[in-house]
Parts: C-alpha cells; structure tokens; sequence
C-alpha cells in the first residue's frame, strides 16, 4: 500500500473525483503510472463491499503542493508512530 512518505521536490498527486494519492516521479506520465496501482489499492474496501471490481477514473494528475507533501507526510508519519506503538 502506498503508506510512505513523499520528497517535495518531485511529489505528484493522483487523483479520482473522491480519492488521491502522492507519488515520487520524474513528470506527469510517470506519476500516472505509479499513481493507478496505488489507487486501485485504496479502493479495496470499494470492490469488497459492490463485490466487483470499481473503475477507477484519475481525473488528475499534477505536481503536489508542500502544503498537501507535509500533511501527507505527517499522516504516515503518525500511522507510523500509533503502528509501532501496537
């Protein structure tokens, strides 16, 4: 699962209409391709409760801002640090 942090200096996001992921890349097709398997990941709970596979349609694909790098950062940082704790 995509449960790591992200360098500011080539973050991308990766986004559905309700869902997104950041991703380290060099440009925008790169982070396309690392950003679906990522995607399809955290629409497991999707597919499980349909019982079918759920499209999944990126609408967008852009460089990260630091704003959205730190809080994603700080997010696995803090799964991190309650995983540990368990």
């Amino acid at each position: 699962m995509t449960e790591q942090t992200v360098a500011a200096e080539n973050a991308w996001l990766v986004a559905t209409i309700a869902r997104y992921v950041l991703v380290n890349a060099r440009d925008e097709a790169e982070a396309s391709r690392l950003g679906r398997p990522a995607l399809y990941e955290i629409y497991a709970d999707m597919r499980e409760r349909l019982g079918r596979e759920h499209p999944i349609l990126v609408h967008t694909v852009r460089p990260a801002t630091p704003e959205e790098v730190e809080q994603w950062n700080w997010h696995y940082e803090m799964v991190a640090k309650e995983n540990a704790r368990h």
